[in-house]
């Protein structure tokens, strides 16, 4: 079914990134979140939505909704939720229609059918790997590992086509909101 939309999905922290998906869930472009030593670079944030609507002239945005976790500290949570707001701005300012989705509801979409018994990290590698086999998910060439902000922003963009489908149930107690 075409949902008549491409979808950025974004994980808004400072390790975070953008992953523009078309609605055939070809990967468009990918962005790891632009920073300038352990700060966020705006202007970076406004580059890579530049980039997009360059890419793409109908796209959603999906991003994670931030919130405060037990055991977080003070300032972790307060640069999550600045990164976040950014994002948002940004999104705003080139009128971009954007959705934020709470992780517990993405990720049971989009972890289906992986043990619970992994890490929500681990269960997030291996529900990329399931959807986008061939792709490298590190930030570049020279680097070793995945770029876990890559891995979680592919994943709100397929959870995003998937809702944009229809196929994603919204149950009244539903936090999902859209700006």
């Amino acid at each position: 079914m075409a949902v008549g939309y491409d979808v950025l999905g974004c994980d808004p922290g400072l390790k975070g990134g953008f992953i523009l998906l078309s609605e055939d869930e070809e990967i468009l472009g990918r962005w790891p979140m632009p920073v300038i030593g352990n700060k966020l670079d705006m202007h970076g944030v406004d580059r890579v939505i530049r980039e997009v609507k360059r890419l793409s002239d109908r796209v959603r945005v999906y991003v994670e909704l931030v919130g405060a976790r037990p055991g977080q500290g003070v300032v972790s949570v307060f640069t999550f939720g600045a990164v976040s707001a950014a994002v948002e701005m940004a999104c705003v300012c080139h009128d971009l229609p954007l959705v934020k989705v709470p992780p517990v509801k993405w990720q049971t979409v989009m972890h289906a059918g992986i043990p619970k018994t992994l890490e929500p990290k681990e269960r997030s590698l291996m529900a990329v790997k399931r959807l986008f086999p061939a792709e490298d998910f590190r930030a570049s060439e020279r680097c070793k590992v995945f770029h876990l902000g890559l891995v979680d922003a592919a994943l709100m963009a397929a959870y995003g086509i998937a809702d944009l489908r229809g196929e994603v149930k919204h149950g009244s107690g539903s936090r999902r909101t859209a700006t």
